[in-house]
């Protein structure tokens, strides 16, 4: 069942592709499903614990504009986030790991990217 879907071109062929968390039983998985059949690419997957959720959103980490991704997983320990940067053609990479407490963790991203000067 999917607990939160985002939406973009993530392979470049002009369709609309999403990024999900999956909550299937035991496990959470973030993906990024394509519309043109591709096979879907597995972001993140975990075992669920009690008091854990997984989020995912849409960031352009390195500012070419291409649609990159952003997982955010809160458990009792804490929160992470981690950044996977698109190549265009729907190949996902990690950079950028972030580990902090929640609230930290995501804001130093939102504010760079709301204020740059251009």
């Amino acid at each position: 069942m999917p607990s939160t879907i985002r939406s973009a071109d993530f392979n470049g062929d002009r369709g609309m592709d999403f990024l999900t968390v999956l909550r299937c039983s035991s496990t959470n998985t973030a993906q990024a499903l394509f519309g043109n059949g591709q096979a879907p690419v597995t972001l993140v997957s975990r075992t669920l614990v009690p008091g854990n959720s997984m989020q995912i959103f849409q960031v352009d980490v390195n500012s070419d504009e291409i649609p990159d991704a952003g997982v955010i997983d809160r458990a009792s320990s804490g929160t992470v986030t981690r950044f996977f940067r698109n190549d265009g053609l729907g190949n996902f990479t990690e950079v950028l790991p972030l580990n902090a407490t929640a609230p930290r963790t995501l804001a130093p991203v939102i504010d760079q990217r709301a204020f740059a000067h251009h």
